[in-house]
Parts: structure tokens; C-alpha cells; sequence
């Protein structure tokens, strides 16, 4: 096993412990409140296979075929503190505000409106899709994810053999934009707090180093995955589902067997960004405060602001690696124009 395979087995180890604490916590509440239409997924590191030590364990809660209820949501969000709490692991993020339950047809249906964003369905949606795994209700967690694929695959019928996933490229794109926007936000609001300059400067790096690095792979995994798959023929909502049902780094090892004229160059740069993407989880293995403390050296902070440079450069190339001819062509002259 290399790098890889270990945290990833670690993951789910830890994963599935936290599952069994849960259900003991709902107790005899956990047959009727999850049954076999809600699920909890994790996201994050957890569900990119990615968790350290220090990491946290980000859940989302969602029910297919039955109405939500405040009273189960409740139940479920009291089941996850106190599993998180007795594992060691940090407390649900902003009090726990992600935890309310998300509905299948919420995040189908909300597509492309204006309560996307407001709603927070557009996060749940990309999370759900880019970087999950189901923690309980693996049935549910199926039904899910197969609704809301299908919501980008309404006009699929009638080209099945020339269908581009346009709208769930643009969607995509969409949520890399404003996880950028959401950085220029961070740092606006760190400028109102009362904290040196060095802080407020190792804050900003570490923000950006990990929106250089996980955040990227997130997105750009899906989309080259997407461009792999295009260049084959119509894309079908099955062979999305394989691309989905993998992690960041199953997706680019996945890569690899690409065929074509740019097969060299893309193995190479496969090779690069696992590289690389291997040397970010190995720097991030810390206490947040210790990585922080790290950081405050301005040396230091510019090679790991390089180092994410020289990601975002290696997943470009290759990004036009696949996307250079045939039908991948179009499919990236859509991600970009």
C-alpha cells in the first residue's frame, strides 16, 4: 500500500466508527428516524478518503421519499455531537448549522434558482456530488445522489449519442468561482479582528494553500474526469455515477489509462499533481495552530503558496491534455468560454 491507501484506509476506519457511535446515540429512535430514506454523508477530507489525525469529520444530512422533520433533525444533530465528542473529534462547524436535513427533490429542484445560493443547496449539491461518502443510509445516500445527477441529464434522451454535461460542468465552475470569491471574504473579514499582521497573514496562507490544493482537486478531478469521458462518445448519467463514486485521487490514478495522442503527457502530469497533492496532506498532518505558527515564517508561506502554484499550473496542463481535440475539445472550451 503507498500513501494513499493507508489514509485512505484510516479514513474509513475512523468512519466507521463514528457510525456505530451515532447509531448508538439515536439509540431506539435510529430504525425510525433513518429507516431506508435518510442518510448521513460525510464530505471534506472524510469523504475524499483524505482524514488525519487533526481532521474534522464534516456531515451533511439528507431524506429521499419523506417529508424532513425538525423533531428527527434534531435527534439526528444531538446523535452527531455527542459521537463526535466522545471519538475526540472537533464539534459540528458553525454550530452545527449544516446539519439541518436537506431533501432530494430541495437540491434537485433549486438548480440554477435564485434559492440556490441563499439556500446553501448549491454547497450541499457540489459537496454531495464532488467529494461524499455515505456514512448511514447507504440506500438512501443512492437514491440521492441518482436524483440529483439526474436534475443535469433532463435533455439527455433525445442526443444520447452526442450528450455534453454542460450544465453540471457550469455548475461546477460555478462553485470553484465562488469558493474563490469566499476567500476574498475571508480575508475582508479578517481585516475587522483585532490580531497582528503576522496572524492575519498566516491565516491568508493557510487559506489559500488549501484552496490551492484540496479545494482544486475537488473540482478539477471531476472536470478532467468529465473530459476522459467525453472524449469516448455521449456522456451517460452511469458512466458520471463511476466518475462520482470515486475519490479525488481514484479519479487522476483513474486518468492514467486515458488513451489518445496526450497519453504521455497526461501520465506525466497525473504523476506530478499526485506529487505534489501528496506532499500538501503530508505538510497539513498538524494542529491547525501548529501549521499556523508555521506559516508566520514569510519564506515559508511563499514555497507552500509555490507549491499550490505549481498544482494549479500541472492541473491546467492537464486539463488541456485531454481537452486538446476531438469531442473533449468543446467540453473544455465550455469550461472556459
Amino acid at each position: 500500500m503507498n500513501f494513499f491507501d493507508d489514509r485512505a484506509a484510516s479514513t474509513r476506519t475512523t468512519l466507521e466508527h463514528l457510525a456505530r457511535r451515532i447509531e448508538d446515540d439515536l439509540g431506539e429512535d435510529a430504525e425510525r428516524v433513518l429507516a431506508a430514506d435518510t442518510c448521513i454523508y460525510v464530505v471534506g477530507s472524510g469523504g475524499r478518503g483524505e482524514m488525519s489525525r487533526h481532521s474534522d469529520a464534516d456531515l451533511f444530512v439528507a431524506r429521499v421519499r419523506r417529508d424532513p422533520s425538525d423533531v428527527d433533525a434534531f435527534l439526528v444533530r444531538q446523535a452527531i455531537a455527542r459521537a463526535l465528542f466522545k471519538l475526540g473529534l472537533p464539534p459540528p462547524s458553525q454550530g452545527g448549522s449544516f446539519l439541518k436535513m436537506h431533501t432530494a427533490e430541495d437540491l434537485r429542484r433549486r438548480l440554477g434558482t435564485p434559492e440556490d445560493d441563499a439556500g446553501n443547496t448549491l454547497t450541499a449539491r457540489m459537496l454531495l456530488l464532488l467529494e461524499s461518502q455515505p456514512l448511514l443510509g447507504a440506500e438512501a445516500y443512492g437514491v440521492l445522489v441518482n436524483v440529483v445527477l439526474e436534475a443535469y441529464w433532463t435533455d439527455a434522451a433525445a442526443r444520447a449519442e452526442t450528450f455534453q454535461p454542460f450544465a453540471l460542468v457550469n455548475d461546477v465552475v460555478r462553485y470553484w468561482r465562488i469558493l474563490l470569491l469566499n476567500y476574498v471574504a475571508k480575508n475582508a473579514e479578517r481585516e475587522t479582528l483585532r490580531e497582528s499582521q503576522s496572524e492575519r497573514d498566516a491565516q491568508r496562507a493557510l487559506r489559500s494553500y488549501k484552496l490551492r490544493f484540496s479545494r482544486c482537486m475537488t473540482c478539477f478531478s471531476v472536470l478532467a474526469s468529465l473530459l476522459a469521458v467525453t472524449a469516448e462518445g455521449g456522456v451517460s448519467k452511469e458512466a458520471v455515477l463511476d466518475v462520482i463514486r470515486r475519490t479525488p485521487v481514484e479519479r487522476l490514478r483513474a486518468l492514467r489509462a486515458a488513451s489518445g495522442p496526450s497519453r504521455d503527457r497526461v501520465e506525466r502530469h497525473v504523476e506530478t499533481l499526485l506529487r505534489l497533492y501528496e506532499q500538501f496532506l503530508k505538510t497539513t498532518d498538524q494542529e491547525k495552530s501548529a501549521l499556523l505558527e508555521a506559516l508566520k515564517d514569510p519564506e515559508l508561506a511563499r514555497r507552500r503558496i509555490q507549491e499550490g502554484r505549481e498544482f494549479g499550473d500541472a492541473m491546467f496542463e492537464l486539463l488541456q491534455g485531454l481537452g486538446h481535440d476531438g469531442r473533449a475539445r468543446e467540453l473544455f472550451r465550455h469550461m472556459v468560454v
